[in-house]
């Protein structure tokens, strides 16, 4: 019996060494994601989402046009983003060929007054849990992000903090 735990140990490590690898990877190109937008780099920031986020070159250019509006919007207004900080909100899970998991960021915004932090969630997607790739889900019932993303796993939910206005 002890050589067989011997055995099956090394295997149970490495599993759990590279599930905490995988959980730093996405949150680091969570945070590289949400930090295009703070320089303003939309090209990037649209070039790391999901690939369900648009179907087309008419609507890549038009969330690019969003995004400008937004910060201009916020210009007006004197509120900068200040600083992005992402955590993992779920398991990672692995479901028709896509590692997956919900990544809650934190995006701080500023002005002369005060700052405000505001949350988004993120649906993180990867094939091979190295290169992910993101979409915004915030305020979205999860049941019709899966009517997009066909690939969704069924357990996959999003934890809310209290003053969080997300369905289930």
């Amino acid at each position: 019996m002890r050589y067989l735990a011997l055995f099956i140990f090394p295997f149970v490590l490495s599993s759990c060494l590279g599930k905490n690898k995988m959980q730093a990877t996405v949150v680091e190109q969570a945070d590289e994601f949400g930090n295009f937008l703070k320089r303003k780099q939309y090209d990037k920031h649209i070039s790391k989402m999901a690939h369900f986020v648009y179907a087309n070159k008419e609507e890549k250019a038009q969330l690019k046009e969003n995004l400008k509006a937004t910060d201009k919007y916020n210009a007006q207004r004197d509120a900068d983003l200040t600083k992005v900080s992402s955590l993992m909100n779920s398991e990672i899970f692995e479901n028709k060929g896509y590692y997956q998991c919900i990544i809650k960021q934190v995006r701080s915004y500023t002005n002369n007054f005060a700052t405000v932090n505001s949350n988004f969630y993120l649906l993180a997607v990867s094939k091979d849990g190295v290169n992910w790739k993101f979409a915004d889900i915030t305020g979205l019932d999860i049941k019709i992000v899966g009517m997009v993303f066909k690939e969704l796993h069924p357990d996959l939910t999003v934890a809310l903090d209290e003053d969080d206005k997300l369905t289930r």
